[in-house]
């Protein structure tokens, strides 16, 4: 038969690569989670800052319909439907930051 003093080593030996490994872990989870944060405050950021430009450029563009000679109900029509295709392209540039986030890649400042 074996003996079990001479596997000590060895398992100690695994049971420290063991211990190493969940920190990398730890920490590889703790990095992503920071990144995720970082996404999702520059999103807010951006989405405060985009509702601003967009709520003033289409007031303006709906004020230069209207004296272009369209009605009041076309002109806030057009600009609803250039908000509306605005809004998916920000919400597919978003997920695809996320996506980024979570294939554990840094994002590219």
């Amino acid at each position: 038969m074996t003996d079990l003093p001479a596997f000590l080593p060895l398992l100690r030996l695994l049971k420290r690569l063991l211990r190493i490994k969940l920190r990398l872990w730890e920490l590889t989870a703790r990095e992503r989670g920071g990144w995720a944060v970082e996404a999702v405050v520059f999103g807010v950021l951006a989405l405060f800052m985009v509702a601003l430009g967009l709520g003033l450029g289409l007031a303006g563009a709906v004020m230069a319909l209207i004296a272009a000679g369209f009605s009041a109900a076309a002109a806030l029509g057009l600009m609803a439907g250039a908000a509306a295709v605005l809004a998916l392209v920000f919400w597919l540039l978003a997920r695809a930051r996320a996506a980024q986030v979570l294939r554990h890649r840094p994002p590219k400042l």
